[in-house]
């Protein structure tokens, strides 16, 4: 079932409103063959609820009516037609709808839930998680076809300095300015996260240690500027790996990041430390800084 789910969902819109439709007809054309005395009810929601989880309501309520209809021709066909036949038809229509209303709610659900899962509620950013998942993924690119790969992690340095003197309200406020700058200055494929607490995380698929190199600085400077233009005292270090090889895992790599990071914050904060990684390095070999 769970196959055939997806596989649903990978079909054009148009696609699965034909099918639902083919299907209610069918249905409707089988029914005539049968003995009036079996309930088909239970077969017609299968397209009703079709059309409702993949296409919405409104389409739920398209395929109900035509269900609805199609159960009425088939009565019709094989018997006069009686006045309880139009109340049955509103009765049906109607059970039909709320059973259509029912599921189309619930994938609307589900779809809050998974996107809450995957997303800092604060930020809006990927959280953690997501952003694991996501780096797996690239990383996995990164063996099967050799594609370039660079992570950033980024720290506000002295953030607790804008909580201890403006309140958690300014901090929060600063930490949606850094998320929402950074993912302005990032491509369509990037990918943003927040980590926790004032750390960041940045990955660039298909980017090289000097593509890389010119995206982080423009980052950077961004970030700082926005930083300053709201008269926060808080600077932005960055440790950056770019794989010449994958590592062994997302955790691996994040990890590289991270204590190139705190290199960066060795070296006074507010800098940029970019390493490479190649097969055999345990931490990244030593790269560029970029100084404030």
């Amino acid at each position: 079932m769970g196959r055939l789910v997806r596989w649903l969902d990978r079909r054009p819109a148009e696609q699965l409103l034909v099918l639902a439709l083919l299907l209610t007809a069918t249905i409707g054309g089988i029914q005539l063959l049968v003995s009036p005395a079996l309930s088909f009810h239970v077969f017609y929601l299968a397209p009703v609820s079709m059309a409702a989880w993949h296409l919405g309501r409104r389409a739920g309520i398209a395929v109900s009516g035509l269900a609805a209809l199609a159960w009425l021709v088939a009565e019709v066909m094989r018997a006069p037609v009686v006045p309880a036949a139009w109340w049955n038809l509103a009765v049906r229509f109607a059970s039909f709808v709320v059973v259509a209303g029912i599921i189309s709610t619930l994938r609307r659900l589900l779809e809050v839930e998974r996107a809450s899962a995957r997303t800092d509620e604060l930020t809006g950013a990927q959280n953690a998680r997501a952003f694991g998942e996501t780096t797996e993924r690239e990383l996995r690119r990164l063996r099967r076809f050799g594609r370039d790969l660079t992570l950033a992690y980024i720290d506000l340095d002295d953030f607790k300095l804008v909580n201890d003197r403006h309140g958690h309200a300014a901090g929060d406020e600063l930490l949606q300015l850094v998320s929402r700058t950074i993912a302005e200055t990032l491509r369509i494929d990037d990918v943003v996260a927040r980590i926790g607490g004032d750390e960041f995380a940045v990955l660039l698929p298909e980017t090289g240690a000097e593509a890389s190199w010119v995206v982080l600085r423009k980052m950077h400077n961004a970030v700082r500027l926005a930083v300053s233009e709201r008269g926060w005292p808080v600077g932005v270090s960055i440790g950056a790996i770019s794989c010449l090889s994958p590592p062994e895992s997302a955790a691996a790599l994040l990890a590289m990041a991270d204590a190139a990071m705190y290199e960066a914050k060795r070296q006074g904060k507010n800098t940029i430390e970019h390493r490479l990684f190649a097969d055999g390095d345990s931490a990244g070999r030593a790269g560029q800084t970029l100084e404030a």
